[in-house]
């Protein structure tokens, strides 16, 4: 059985810039024919992708490409205001929104913002508070229309530079 779509390019059935593109793999010569599809969204030099053969990711890419125009590496962002106090005590949430707003001052340094992300990498100390990292996360990613959809990459680890931090992040960005 073949699936039937518009051509790739007629993205106008689609939202946004997100779209189909179909593959066809034979699984026995001429008897079975098998279509995947893979959704794509570009958005100036920056190209996601979702394989059809990975799991579909909450909240960020599989694969991110990037094509010409320059990369911005950002240093781990803490917790940390300013002047270098904790902002947020022990709850990992409001870590992670100083966290995000401290990534969020470096980007705008660069000429940049969230949907210029292509990479995180984040380091949490407990695993069990994903689900706040997400919150924050989603708050942040998902304040452009369309959401910025980096690659991420989240580890638990027993120690960040000081005791008193939850989470750090770092990023890579294009522009």
């Amino acid at each position: 059985m073949r699936l039937e779509l518009p051509p790739a390019n007629d993205i106008a059935d689609f939202p946004s810039t997100e779209y189909p593109r179909i593959q066809e793999a034979s699984t026995i010569e001429g008897l079975a024919t098998q279509v995947c599809i893979m959704t794509e969204r570009k958005i100036g030099n920056i190209r996601t992708i979702h394989p059809p053969e990975l799991a579909p990711p909450p909240g960020y890419s599989n694969v991110v490409e990037v094509s010409g125009g320059r990369l911005v590496f950002i240093a781990g962002q803490t917790a940390l205001d300013r002047d270098g106090n904790l902002v947020g005590g022990n709850n990992l949430e409001a870590q992670a929104d100083q966290v995000f707003r401290n990534l969020g001052f470096a980007l705008a340094a660069a000429g940049c913002t969230a949907r210029d992300l292509v990479r995180l990498n984040v380091f949490v100390r407990d695993m069990s508070g994903l689900p706040l990292y997400r919150k924050a996360r989603d708050r942040f990613l998902g304040a452009k229309n369309p959401p910025a959809a980096p690659a991420i990459t989240l580890v638990e680890v027993s120690k960040l530079f000081r005791d008193d931090l939850l989470i750090e992040i770092e990023a890579v960005a294009a522009s």
